[in-house]
């Protein structure tokens, strides 16, 4: 099935969660992660399923001193 990662479209399995598709694209869990506009909790990572056209906003939190 086809998504949209970061404004990149992907091809990814039917069934894939949110933890799959980070650790796939090389991400830890520490992100903020975003579908179709809507903020997931980091505690849903493991069981949403993404579906055919979702659009996925994956962004690293920065840190200084």
């Amino acid at each position: 099935m086809n998504i949209v990662v970061n404004g990149k479209s992907k091809k990814i399995k039917t069934g894939t969660t949110i933890v799959e598709l980070l650790n796939s694209e090389g991400y830890s869990n520490w992100v903020g992660v975003w579908v179709n506009n809507i903020r997931l909790l980091q505690k849903d990572y493991p069981i949403y399923k993404l579906k055919e056209k979702d659009e996925i906003k994956i962004i690293r939190p920065l840190g200084g001193g």
